[in-house]
């Protein structure tokens, strides 16, 4: 029992090709994930840092009313007046 072979056209050697491309990049990115140093703990001490120094230029300046305070008030005011 002889098995023939049909010969390889262009379809399927760019289906072979691309498919090796994508192997290849899946194993760069988890080479990254391990090799890399892990950046999260920078970023979170600048964030809090940012986040300090927010809050105190926010302590600093007058306080302004909230919208909703505003709203409520004049809500208020409406069933005063009935």
């Amino acid at each position: 029992m002889d098995v023939e072979i049909p010969p390889e056209t262009t379809t399927d050697f760019l289906i072979r090709v691309g498919l090796y491309i994508g192997a290849i990049f899946q194993l760069t990115c988890i080479f990254a994930i391990i090799i890399l140093p892990d950046k999260k703990n920078d970023t979170m001490q600048k964030k809090n840092h940012a986040d300090i120094s927010d809050q105190e230029h926010w302590d600093s300046s007058p306080a302004n009313p909230p919208r909703n305070f505003q709203h409520k008030t004049r809500k208020q005011d409406k069933k005063k007046r009935r």
